[in-house]
């Protein structure tokens, strides 16, 4: 029990590989996910999920308390991002939330686009940085990585959604999902 809410868990998954497999089996009302997992991080986690399962709610639940991480899983689709540090009382109504959000979108599909599957992790964080209005100096030293590791993360980001500079990056990551192309 977490709080008042009773869940039953379905299933446990040590590896991101092992994760996609076990929702088909299990068909589960909520996944979730650490953020960092061997074999297949959260975020590539998550978009699989949400390209295969979108009725399926998943909550990032990780150490990080970094906000371009946060941003990250929210824009890929996370129901919500919440810290290991959580009292147990509070992890059970986010979970309700979560599941309920889900069922909305069962109601209302919500169409993902394709190309986001397709974003490593950093390139998802550097894409939710780049909507924030960061420069690439400013999304490098959040990272702990140089301007041209940014730049380098830029052009893949271009490349895989057939803009050609950082503005139609932005406008894309700004869009509601069901506008993009």
């Amino acid at each position: 029990m977490l709080g008042r809410e009773q869940f039953d868990v379905v299933g446990t998954a040590h590896a991101g590989g092992d994760v996609l497999p076990l929702v088909a089996e299990t068909r589960p009302d909520v996944v979730v996910l650490d953020l960092y997992m061997p074999d297949v991080d959260g975020l590539a986690c998550l978009s699989r999920i949400r390209a295969q399962h979108p009725d399926v709610a998943v909550v990032i639940l990780t150490a990080s308390s970094a906000p371009l991480a946060r941003d990250a899983a929210l824009a890929a689709g996370a129901a919500a991002f919440v810290e290991k540090s959580i009292d147990l009382q509070g992890l059970g109504p986010t979970l309700v939330a979560a599941i309920a959000r889900g069922r909305a979108g069962r109601r209302r599909p919500r169409l993902r686009p394709r190309v986001a599957a397709a974003f490593t992790e950093r390139e998802t964080v550097v894409l939710a940085a780049v909507a924030k209005g960061m420069s690439n100096r400013e999304i490098a030293d959040s990272l702990n990585v140089s301007p041209a590791t940014v730049k380098f993360h830029l052009g893949n980001i271009y490349r895989k959604l057939g803009v050609s500079n950082r503005t139609a990056a932005a406008q894309w990551a700004a869009q509601p999902p069901t506008g993009r192309s």
